[in-house]
């Protein structure tokens, strides 16, 4: 099946999370400067009939617990979860230290045209460049077409380490990279720096912030227009 998902590699797109009923709704009447939509169905599972209102493309995500999700700990509920809505998604995220697992449902989805976006979420502890190293591996392993990368920290000098790691995975490996800070002090920062350095994912809340550091999706739009201005 045609790759529709392809031309949206070469930019950086503003992503809005939905992660809510309210999300939704302001994801359908107001679609506004935003890219694409991810819908996370660990934490909200909605009415596909309000799916079809939307106008633009969509990430269907089922966090994991151990990376500050809330899907089933068990795999064949949560891939139960990625197909309910597979017929929506233009991408699936699935982390890289479960995607080994869930190679039948990256199949299905490829099968299907659908991108995969294999993520890292560094929650607790110092950045360790091999980690990610290790994780855009396993991106590499399942053919994935972006690598995402999540940090929560509060050090600037970390977030440069994170930075030229993503960069430098991103020309050896020349896959589509997303990175971001976690954390009050830099998650806004981070979202600046990387969608104005090649990220082609830049993620932002629609309602309430899914997690600490996060513009609104419309407010990134507008921050990263005037900065490439």
């Amino acid at each position: 099946m045609k790759r529709k998902f392809k031309k949206l590699l070469s930019k950086t797109n503003v992503v809005g999370v939905i992660a809510s009923e309210a999300d939704l709704w302001l994801a359908i009447d107001h679609p506004e400067g935003i890219d694409m939509f991810e819908l996370r169905v660990d934490k909200y599972t909605p009415d596909k009939r309000l799916l079809r209102k939307l106008e633009r493309p969509l990430i269907i995500t089922a966090r994991c617990v151990e990376e500050g999700g809330y899907a089933p700990r068990d795999p064949r509920k949560r891939i139960a979860l990625y197909l309910r809505y597979l017929e929506f998604a233009m991408f699936i995220d699935i982390e890289a230290s479960t995607a080994i697992r869930l190679t039948g449902l990256i199949e299905k989805a490829r099968k299907r045209g659908i991108g995969i976006i294999i993520s890292q979420h560094v929650l607790k502890g110092p950045f360790e460049a091999p980690d990610t190293w290790s994780a855009a591996m396993a991106c590499r392993i399942v053919q994935g077409d972006i690598f995402k990368a999540a940090l929560k920290t509060d050090s600037l000098d970390e977030l440069g380490r994170f930075a030229s790691c993503m960069s430098t995975i991103a020309r050896t490996y020349s896959v589509g990279i997303a990175g971001m800070a976690i954390g009050k002090s830099l998650g806004k920062l981070s979202r600046l720096i990387f969608g104005t350095t090649g990220s082609v994912l830049v993620y932002g809340s629609l309602d309430q912030a899914v997690v600490e550091g996060q513009w609104r999706a419309v407010e990134i739009k507008e921050m990263l227009a005037k900065v490439n201005a």
